[in-house]
């Protein structure tokens, strides 16, 4: 700390010198300062008591306020001013990448859990089941769908499974279906939205009324028109926890393969919310 202190011979202002020293201390210091020729000798006292300097010399004492050096309340206003405004910014924009980073790891967790299924279904029963793209359209339903999804049942973790009115008996939310996500992305045009031939068997009603099954880690495996015949399905890659979106954490898969194997990814019948994903992480 350095305080500014005024030096006083005899009661006469002969300069300013700065002098250091530490609160609370007492400094005796003697000067020398030459002067038309002549050496005149300064000694003084410095303590310091409360705020205050005190100068004494041989003849004069002086009393010297100090000033501490501390931001001022509307400087630290300001600053957590900028600070919340900076925070404002950003905080949104960070949220919504490490929002897509989870749902990006339980995309491909949920894939991998399918296609592992896939592979253990295959091994265990040493057939490829005909269900699969191209060997099937949406609009042939197969037997062989049905049993394909009975068996993994028996691989995957099964937590429980709804035959039927899957959002009424509590297996799903209340997901949005094609049609509905029609109407409300339709900017003209829009009577007929919700009703044009292809992938009807997303449409929301068909969806809740349908079955699905649920895992043990909470990802939805629900199928298409309400039924495991087709080689078209949707998964919830977080189950019940939100936000419940086509595009989201929630998205339509499609099984593909040849004579041996079969796996599935993001195909046929793809929809998604406003600003989703419809092909997935």
């Amino acid at each position: 700390m350095r305080y500014l202190i005024k030096k006083i011979k005899f009661g006469v202002n002969i300069g300013a010198n700065v002098i250091p020293c530490n609160a609370g201390e007492g400094v005796r210091r003697t000067q020398e300062r030459g002067q038309s020729g002549l050496h005149a000798l300064t000694t003084f006292t410095l303590a310091m008591t409360g705020g205050l300097i005190t100068v004494k010399n041989s003849s004069t004492y002086q009393l010297i306020h100090f000033k501490k050096s501390a931001f001022t309340l509307a400087e630290v206003l300001i600053t957590i001013g900028i600070i919340g405004v900076v925070a404002a910014i950003t905080f949104p924009m960070l949220m919504t990448k490490i929002n897509n980073y989870v749902l990006a790891r339980q995309y491909k967790k949920a894939l991998s859990t399918i296609n592992q299924g896939l592979k253990m279904v295959y091994e265990q029963t040493d057939k490829i089941h005909a269900c699969y793209y191209p060997v099937l359209t949406e609009n042939y339903a197969n037997e062989e769908c049905n049993e394909l999804f009975r068996e993994l049942r028996n691989v995957w973790k099964v937590s429980h499974v709804c035959n039927s009115n899957a959002y009424a008996s509590g297996c799903i939310p209340k997901y949005k279906g094609k049609d509905t996500i029609e109407k409300e992305n339709c900017t003209t045009d829009c009577e007929n939205a919700g009703t044009q031939v292809g992938c009807r068997g997303f449409d929301q009603e068909k969806i809740l009324n349908g079955s699905a099954i649920v895992l043990m880690d909470g990802t939805i495996i629900g199928p298409y028109n309400g039924i495991f015949y087709y080689p078209i399905f949707y998964i919830d890659i977080n189950g019940t926890k939100g936000p419940n979106k086509w595009g989201y954490d929630v998205f339509a898969m499609t099984l593909y393969g040849n004579e041996t194997s079969l796996y599935a990814k993001a195909g046929a019948c793809t929809m998604s919310d406003k600003s989703g994903r419809s092909n997935g992480y």
